[in-house]
């Protein structure tokens, strides 16, 4: 059964928030916009073409939230307007405290059996004064010539017809309500799956890929400016607020930025288990000498069950650079461990997989997937990259 908590005020408050935050964001994003395009002036290269592919992807991720803020905020408005006007010009006041606080349920099992029952008691009432009335008529009749007065009886009769259409007419609300809080209940909850997925999952990888293009925007600018290209340019990125320092080789940026790229913990608990389809990590597998290296790291193993589920980014050919990072398991029966890709562009598509499968076709992977939570470790074909700890240090192999 579909609940409808509404209470007028908070749900005012909330959409006045969100309407602030989306028009806040909008102006942001259409300031940056002017000063790319401005930007433009002084930067023409492949660099520039290929960051323009990727802002304009950004835009399209930021676009489809205001969207979507766009539709949630005069339904929620509409929303505590109508439950607050309603609840102001209802006149029984038990009946406002269900409209304000409380569910369809409690209203279905409360107000609409107690209506109901009215009904009936009210009912017998009138029933009762009729007769009542008729009586006194009868002994009038047999009283030959004496008579008698009918007003206590014709005002009781009365009585008891007005309070059975008050609880008609309270029965009839009743009923009004349910459905509209069932149907507004309906509206709401797919409105705000909607909005909790472009939270969840949209801006976190508009975020990503933020960090990407800043990343990206850091190393070019750090590079000498060629021949016919001013020496400006510089200056311009950081007119779009992006600070530059020169790359650092194994810097602790790049790999932030992979934690970054892994998916939250609410795309792990929406990939489900299946048969695993792609093969892009089917290269060339690791040493023994690179495999000792691993098992040398002198860190407490958190070993993993072979029904445990791993994470994987979905691609179409093979990389031969890819990552693996294990962070807090979603779940009962969640490794934890997500395998991605370094050099592609931001993922939005995932297989769960048993880690049995993933051994059938990388064994070589064993000793890595026993490391704890908190380790990233970068692959290139059958090399290690990189070891990163939680922290980020580096750990230093032996032998490889």
């Amino acid at each position: 059964m579909s609940k409808a908590h509404v209470n007028p005020a908070e749900l005012r408050r909330f959409a006045q928030d969100l309407k602030r935050f989306t028009s806040e964001l909008e102006t942001l994003t259409n300031g940056l916009h002017s000063r790319l395009l401005s930007l433009e002036k002084t930067w023409d290269d492949q660099e520039q073409r290929i960051f323009m592919k990727e802002f304009e992807q950004l835009m399209n991720m930021l676009n489809r939230f205001l969207d979507s803020s766009g539709r949630h905020v005069p339904f929620l408005l509409k929303t505590a307007r109508l439950i607050g006007d309603d609840i102001q010009q209802h006149e029984d006041s038990v009946m406002s405290e269900y409209l304000s606080y409380d569910s369809v349920t409690r209203l279905k099992q409360d107000q609409y059996a107690y209506w109901k029952t009215q009904i009936r008691l009210r009912s017998e009432r009138v029933a009762k004064a009729k007769l009542e009335l008729k009586r006194k008529k009868d002994i009038q009749k047999l009283s030959q010539g004496m008579r008698s007065s009918f007003v206590d009886e014709k005002k009781a009769l009365v009585a008891a017809q007005r309070a059975l259409e008050q609880a008609q007419q309270k029965f009839g609300k009743v009923r009004y309500w349910i459905v509209q809080f069932e149907k507004e209940a309906h509206t709401f909850k797919g409105l705000v799956q909607g909005l909790a997925s472009v939270v969840e999952i949209e801006i976190p990888n508009a975020r990503a890929q933020m960090d990407r293009m800043v990343d990206s925007l850091e190393a070019y600018a750090a590079l000498a400016p060629p021949a016919g290209i001013p020496t400006d340019i510089t200056e311009q990125v950081e007119e779009i607020s992006l600070r530059v320092e020169p790359p650092i080789a194994h810097s602790k940026i790049s790999y932030q930025r992979l934690r970054k790229k892994t998916p939250p913990v609410t795309v792990r608990n929406q990939t489900q288990l299946g048969n695993l389809t792609c093969g892009w990590f089917n290269g060339i597998e690791l040493s023994t000498s690179v495999r000792k290296a691993i098992t040398g790291i002198s860190v407490e193993r958190r070993p993993v069950s072979p029904n445990d589920k791993v994470l994987i980014a979905k691609a179409v050919s093979e990389h031969r650079r890819f990552y693996l990072e294990r962070i807090g398991p979603s779940s009962r029966g969640d490794s934890g461990w997500y395998i991605g890709i370094i050099d592609a562009g931001e993922t939005h598509d995932y297989e769960g997989i048993r880690i049995a499968e993933l051994l059938d076709r990388r064994p070589d992977l064993s000793e890595i997937l026993n490391l704890p939570v908190g380790y990233l470790v970068v692959l290139d074909g059958d090399s290690i990259q990189a070891v990163v700890e939680p922290n980020n240090k580096f750990v230093q192999l032996a032998n490889c």
